[in-house]
């Protein structure tokens, strides 16, 4: 008589432990620090270590230069579980639920107890002691620059950095403990993953003033480029000794029967932009910027675009009909427009045709459709909003109103030929609509206690305006196995739109889901016609409340 839950479902735990070091001199300063994070799920297999260290230095060389540097580096270890999966396919929260109690933990042969009325399906030890994820981790992220004085209100920034990620991941399923190793014999799954992203950044920037005016420019570029490198090996049929090897021996393991796998992926990313900022007396605020992508991830003649903004402000508490309001210490009206671009959500190649060859027989076949068009996805915001303070600043007040359209949104459209199941294209378009409050007061302000609140809401009307290729409504994310996607993307509405069927409860007489029909009906036997849209997975506002306290060296927040 087990209580499965209660046999798998444990109680989960975090420890962090951090030592930092901090100090310096007139001109250079540093900070040192080590971190440990270790986290036990609730599910045993499942844990997470990380060991994090970093190093950041400043120093002012002279009066017209200034270097610093970060340095990052974690080592990361992950055991993973499946708990995410349906009982046929391991899932082990799932099959916590649905075991009965009388199924053993192990049957005399030493093998893990089934269930006889579920298509033999075992019992949760399947998942956690049949099989194995691990995942080995080690991240380097470190940036260095410089800052130079050329003359008077005159600096040159120059910065660099990478993003180094060897990344080792290994699934074994053991060939002895469950039924579907015993029929496989085992399998042994190994992925090596490298990636390097190096940035460049290179700007000039210049101040100026000149009597109530106030002008600052910016030029410059930035170039980017990430290299990426995986190897996959994959091999069932394993020698019953080799179940005895620690997961880090797999390599001793020369059972693979499947031919290996090496990829390459390359993309790179070079902008030029500008930006000048204009105030007069503080008063009358003006900002232009302008930025040119070059993306390799599209076709040559579609691999440029140029983005805008523009920004204005009046700070009508500056203006001398203001004065004589002694209550409104600030008031400012913003208003702002601008565009920018999107080459994320789709491969670094899906612009050329491209083939796959069997490595074992030879055979040629197409790997993807390739549109000439593909080119940049593109949003376009306007804003306008309001900032005022009153009471000596004690109370301020922060409202916005946005209206943001997206278009040529790059998705991955399904087609019905094989062996290409989506082509990636610009497809779709959506809106946003939205405002945004937030006020903030010092309720209390003395020497050695202070409280402050802040509470925000925010609105947002997002809908999907047109899907493109003539299509109504496409499976978009939420995948469930063998079930389809629970979210479907639908014009007219909002983004993630929940799809599927309604459930009226269980027939008594066989003990079998009642899902509604198309007709009003109720059936145990749902075709894929009777899904319909749930609801949304959009909230109509989101707000929150943080209050700060603090007296003397101790602070609450809540």
């Amino acid at each position: 008589n087990i209580d499965w839950p209660k046999e798998v479902i444990g109680q989960g735990s975090q420890q962090n432990y951090q030592l930092a070091i901090s100090g310096g001199s007139e001109k250079t300063t540093h900070y040192i620090s080590l971190n440990y994070l270790d986290q036990k799920g609730m599910i045993k297999p499942a844990k997470f270590d990380r060991f994090t260290g970093r190093v950041n230095l400043t120093t002012k060389v002279n009066n017209w230069l200034s270097l610093n540097t970060s340095t990052l580096m974690a080592h990361s270890v992950t055991n993973g579980v499946d708990d995410n999966l349906s009982v046929a396919r391991g899932g082990v929260v799932l099959s916590a639920l649905e075991t009965p109690p009388t199924v053993p933990k192990f049957n005399p042969d030493g093998t893990i107890g089934y269930n006889p009325y579920g298509n033999n399906w075992e019992n949760p030890y399947g998942a956690i002691l049949g099989r194995y994820y691990h995942t080995y981790d080690d991240h380097l992220l470190s940036n260095i620059g410089a800052d130079v004085t050329l003359a008077k209100g005159l600096v040159f920034s120059s910065h660099f950095g990478i993003d180094y990620l060897n990344e080792k991941y290994n699934f074994f399923l053991d060939p002895f403990l469950t039924i579907y190793g015993r029929q496989t014999q085992g399998q042994n799954n190994q992925t090596k993953t490298n990636n390097l992203t190096w940035l460049s950044e290179q700007t000039l920037n210049y101040k100026i003033n000149f009597g109530k005016s106030h002008l600052t420019a910016l030029a410059g570029w930035t170039a980017q480029e990430s290299h990426t490198e995986q190897t996959y090996l994959s091999g069932s049929f394993l020698k019953p000794e080799y179940r005895l090897l620690s997961w880090d021996e797999t390599y001793l393991r020369d059972s693979v029967k499947q031919p290996g796998t090496t990829s390459i992926d390359e993309w790179a990313l070079i902008s030029y932009l500008g930006r000048i900022t204009y105030d007069f007396d503080g008063k009358y605020l003006f900002q232009a910027n302008i930025r040119s992508d070059h993306s390799s991830k599209f076709a040559p003649g579609n691999r440029d675009a140029t983005f805008p903004s523009f920004s204005a402000g009046w700070r009508i508490s500056q203006e001398d009909f203001m004065q004589n309001v002694k209550a409104i210490n600030d008031l400012k009206l913003r208003v702002g427009w601008g565009r920018n671009g999107n080459q994320e959500g789709i491969g670094s190649y899906d612009y050329l045709s491209k083939s796959n060859i069997d490595p074992v027989t030879g055979r040629v076949s197409i790997a993807n459709i390739a549109p000439a068009s593909l080119t940049w996805e593109t949003t376009t915001q306007t804003n306008v909003g309001v900032d005022a303070a009153f009471l000596d600043n004690r109370l301020t007040f922060t409202g916005d109103f946005y209206v943001k359209k997206t278009k040529n949104i790059l998705v991955n459209y399904p087609v019905a030929s094989q062996p290409v199941s989506s082509v990636a294209v610009n497809g779709a378009s959506m809106q946003n609509i939205g405002e945004e409050f937030l006020v903030s007061s010092s309720n209390i302000s003395k020497k050695d206690f202070k409280w402050n609140t802040s509470v925000n809401i925010s609105f947002n009307q997002n809908k999907v305006l047109d899907i493109g290729m003539g299509i109504p409504s496409m499976p978009s994310f939420g995948s469930i196995y063998e079930r389809g996607n629970a979210v479907n993307l639908i014009q007219g509405y909002g983004l993630g739109e929940f799809y599927g069927y309604v459930a009226e409860g269980v027939d008594p007489q066989t003990g079998l889901e009642l899902y509604l029909s198309k007709e009003g009906k109720n059936t145990s036997n749902p075709v894929p016609s009777y899904r319909r849209l749930l609801g949304s997975a959009l909230p109509t506002f989101v707000y929150g409340m943080t209050n700060d306290l603090s007296y003397k060296n101790f602070d609450l927040t809540f």
